[in-house]
């Protein structure tokens, strides 16, 4: 038997029988129809194939739908933006494909409200930077009309849904208004943008150390200077070293006082000068007892570091502070304290002299300088001071070895009331500090 002319013949009489089919099921023709052509936004609408040939395979392409293609019969889609927008339906069978365009079929309508708003990607910019406005509006706008305007007059305009320029020195409040053929919205952001001269200066200092410290000592200060700075003019009053071009200079101080701080700070184009006055204060070391500056420990930071706190007020609301009492000099005031001190209790902190001999004249009339931390008080050393006995201060009998004391004070901040406390043989004796 002849398997080859066989099997030839069997392909021959399949072919011939497939073409008798196609011609039965007639010319393969696209077509389509679905459940309607207007919607909101985020409506479905539903297709399905209406194509003649009997087609095997359907490749669909829905602008501005989700999804954007099927291979499905009857595909469902999702249309979120308003437009109008056109449907592709290809279809095939073995070799045979028909294609047909459905222009413009489906229209969704804009909703009937707007809500207006956008961002930046900088608050603070340089004139030489770019300023990236992205529009967040809701409501699908298809126009966009930005306003920027300075606190000079300035204004620029653009039209763009997402902006990207460049601005003069200047503040500037920012509108936007949106709008759709259905809606329309507006917001005003006032003074949101802040464009800085990139070539200007305005001088500025800190320190990143204490401004209070004791004659020897050194004082770090920061540049704070606002844009672009690039040599730095410093004049310290009373300091060992009275200038410097460093940028955060240290320096040191060996004579007790209050000193003025100046810095200039420029560029090649621009310039810019800084002056505190009093900025600086420098404490005797010579003579000094203690030292509590109370900036986050309770340690002595005097030159002997010869007193140890023991405890501190819990409970600062107990105690009051007068500024104005009674002094007893002509124009003065004097600074007087009241509240409840007992013994035993966490109503006052102890000072407890270690080691008395330190104290120059021994436990005779000795000035003890403190800190009173005042609520709501700004600066590092700004404060009150008194000269002479404070009013209804109590003093030392002879017994005691300590003669009569001279008080003065210094503060800020926060109230701590203190006790101060020495050991004598056995006895112990207190006195409480009335200003």
């Amino acid at each position: 038997m002849n398997y080859k002319s066989y099997i030839y013949g069997a392909a021959t009489l399949l072919a011939l029988a497939s073409c008798e089919d196609d011609a039965k099921m007639g010319p393969l023709e696209a077509n389509m129809k679905c459940d309607r052509t207007e919607v909101a936004a985020g409506e479905k609408v539903c297709f399905m194939d209406q194509s003649t040939g009997n087609p095997a395979r359907w490749d669909w392409v829905f602008e501005g739908g989700e999804p954007e293609t099927s291979q499905l019969f009857s595909p469902e889609v999702v249309y979120n933006k308003p437009g109008t927008y056109s449907v592709t339906l290809r279809v095939g069978r073995g070799d045979n494909n028909s294609e047909r365009v459905f222009s413009q079929l489906i229209t969704v309508a804009y909703p009937g409200e707007m809500t207006a708003d956008f961002e930046a990607d900088k608050l603070n910019a340089y004139n030489t930077d770019d300023v990236t406005f992205t529009d967040k509006s809701a409501g699908f706008p298809n126009a966009w009309d930005w306003t920027f305007t300075s606190s000079d007059g300035i204004t620029v305009k653009s039209t763009e849904q997402n902006p990207v320029l460049k601005f003069a020195p200047g503040l500037y409040t920012v509108t936007l208004n949106v709008s759709s053929p259905a809606a329309n919205a507006t917001i005003t952001k006032t003074d949101y943008l802040n464009v800085i001269d990139h070539d200007a200066v305005a001088a500025e200092f800190g320190t990143s150390t204490s401004r209070m410290i004791l004659a020897g000592e050194t004082i770090t200060f920061e540049d704070q200077t606002m844009g672009r700075p690039e040599q730095w003019s410093w004049t310290f009053d009373g300091a060992d070293t009275p200038t410097s071009t460093d940028r955060n200079p240290t320096i040191r101080y060996s004579t007790p006082g209050r000193y003025k701080v100046s810095l200039t700070a420029s560029n090649d184009i621009n310039r810019s000068s800084c002056e505190k006055d009093a900025y600086v204060m420098v404490l005797p070391s010579t003579g000094l007892s203690m030292w509590f500056p109370f900036d986050g420990t309770l340690k002595d930071m005097g030159p002997n570091k010869n007193i140890i706190m023991e405890e501190y007020s819990s409970d600062p609301s107990k105690w009051s502070i007068n500024l104005k009492a009674p002094s007893r000099h002509d124009g003065d005031y004097s600074v007087e304290l009241s509240g409840v001190c007992k013994t035993n209790t966490d109503d006052y902190a102890v000072l407890q002299i270690a080691n008395p001999e330190l104290l120059p004249g021994g436990l005779q009339a000795m000035t003890l300088v403190m800190w009173i931390k005042a609520d709501g008080a700004k600066g590092s050393r700004m404060g009150l001071f008194n000269r002479g006995r404070p009013a209804g201060a109590i003093t030392h009998g002879p017994e005691s070895g300590m003669g009569t004391s001279e008080h003065h004070l210094f503060g800020i901040g926060r109230l701590y009331p203190l006790v101060c406390q020495h050991h004598r043989s056995r006895e112990r004796l207190r006195s409480q500090l009335a200003g």
